[in-house]
């Protein structure tokens, strides 16, 4: 997958906008609000258009490392059981791309 960002203001009440391309050329459009931006401690943001959603990312100091928390509340508890196993997949992939970035 690729990510086009058309919008990104990660403050509070700001746009996340963007389109994830898949390998096949599907295109799949994204948008949330930051809730919350709080360096370093935390970042809340809402997916607003399906599925709907509502991360938080905290961070934890551990003297030169970083634990990160990361948690997701669906609206939709269906669409979770349905689709947990992608939703996990795709999370430990893109941290562990994180990883390797920093």
């Amino acid at each position: 997958f690729t990510n086009v960002f058309e919008v990104h203001e990660p403050k509070a009440g700001g746009q996340w906008c963007f389109v994830m391309r898949g390998p096949d050329g599907s295109e799949y459009k994204n948008h949330s609000v930051y809730q919350e931006v709080v360096p370093p401690e935390r970042i809340v943001f809402k997916h607003v258009n399906g599925p709907v959603y509502l991360a938080t990312i905290s961070f934890e100091d551990l003297g030169g490392k970083t634990r990160v928390y990361w948690r997701m509340e669906f609206e939709n508890k269906t669409f979770l059981a349905n689709n947990q196993a992608i939703v996990l997949s795709g999370n430990r992939d893109n941290l562990e791309k994180l990883t390797v970035l920093l």
